[in-house]
């Protein structure tokens, strides 16, 4: 039987993904070092207000999905909160191969 709340939260976690993957997309396009340095200082856990606007919105849809979809159950902003944090992740680790740093104990070195 169809379940229609399961599909709700698959059709909320999937558009989440594609904003999120539009960012990094224009995160990409538009790479400087201070982009770079607020990515892995992200990733490390660093201080958050001094992240540039696009890497805020990121978080924003992370943390605070309910901010753009209202009524949003508990399920689907864990699952959005997990998806995005692997995209986060796996996005810096990219970058930092393409630059050429290791990571050592959890944190990206030249």
């Amino acid at each position: 039987m169809f379940n229609a709340s399961k599909f709700i939260g698959f059709t909320e976690v999937s558009t989440f993904k594609s904003g999120a993957q539009t960012i990094l997309n224009l995160l990409r396009k538009k790479m400087t070092p201070e982009i770079r340095v607020s990515l892995n200082e992200l990733h490390n856990g660093g201080p958050r207000s001094m992240f540039p606007q696009e890497i805020q919105l990121l978080l924003s849809f992370k943390e605070q999905p309910e901010k753009y979809i209202k009524n949003l159950d508990e399920q689907s902003k864990k699952q959005i909160n997990e998806e995005i944090s692997a995209m986060l992740d796996n996005f810096v680790t990219e970058i930092n191969e393409l630059e050429g740093l290791i990571q050592i104990n959890g944190r990206y070195i030249s």
